[in-house]
């Protein structure tokens, strides 16, 4: 028997072995969360008969026919809510920290925008209180509209250079790469700084691009997939197997081990 058949038969037999792996998705409005949630479930999850997009309540479960192993609850825009909306939220998680591995949340995806407002008064608030030994992950997303606003600032300011030839495709790969370093440090400095500053800090915070491109939905979502083992892989066991199998990673999971 291989480590990965060995791993399965020791752990595989859990509370949760044929349950769902159930992610709590918070964000403002337009932040991405539909992509992100519509690429773990393999279809467009707005579509599911009887649910409505941004009108349902956030107990009500998403999930999709191609991806069975995979729960969503999807909270609203938490700016529109304000303090009756963030209470709504943490009683939720609240209420899910008493339940049993099948009905419990597993992972919080917290979605940050790229913006003039890096982090807003919910995010402060939000990271500034007890989550109930809950994993979270920070997701930073629209990355890709932030590497192409420092290009275009940095294009200006080449442009009163007599050297600069845009034609010439060196000194395109070479904005590219400098609008790539300058995107990196906004990121670090304006949002992952900040938020591992806060009183009760994320596991991690990642960033995505492109979510809303027809793109290999394994290659766009490793980071996060990869973030989300960490966060739970000394939590639960058995969870960590549910994971992998909704995303189906599970021939990669025994590395996992050695993180």
């Amino acid at each position: 028997m291989g480590l990965k058949g060995f791993i399965k038969t020791v752990f595989g037999s859990g509370p949760n072995h044929h349950g769902r792996f159930r992610a709590l998705v918070i964000g403002r409005a337009g932040c991405g969360k539909t992509s992100i949630l519509d690429r773990f479930c393999g279809e467009n999850i707005s579509d599911m008969p009887g649910e409505s997009r941004g009108l349902h309540k956030i107990g009500k479960e998403l999930m999709s026919k191609n991806n069975p192993s995979f729960v969503a609850h999807d909270s609203r825009g938490t700016e529109a809510g304000s303090d009756e909306e963030f209470e709504t939220v943490m009683s939720f998680i609240e209420e899910r920290s008493r339940m049993g591995p099948l009905h419990r949340i597993h992972v919080i995806w917290y979605c940050i925008p790229i913006g003039d407002r890096a982090i807003q008064e919910a995010e402060k608030k939000f990271f500034s209180g007890n989550r109930f030994n809950i994993p979270v992950i920070a997701i930073v997303t629209k990355y890709d509209l932030l590497i192409e606003e420092c290009q275009q600032i940095i294009e200006e300011d080449w442009e009163n250079d007599p050297a600069f030839d845009p034609s010439q495709n060196d000194q395109l790969e070479d904005l590219s790469a400098q609008a790539r370093t300058a995107a990196r440090r906004v990121f670090h400095t304006h949002y992952q700084d900040k938020l591992m500053r806060m009183p009760f800090p994320p596991e991690s915070v990642v960033r995505l691009a492109n979510v809303h491109i027809n793109k290999n939905s394994k290659d766009l979502l490793h980071d996060l997939n990869l973030a989300t083992l960490r966060a739970i892989k000394d939590t639960d066991t058995d969870v960590l197997m549910v994971f992998a199998r909704a995303q189906k990673i599970d021939e990669s999971l025994p590395s996992f081990f050695a993180l």
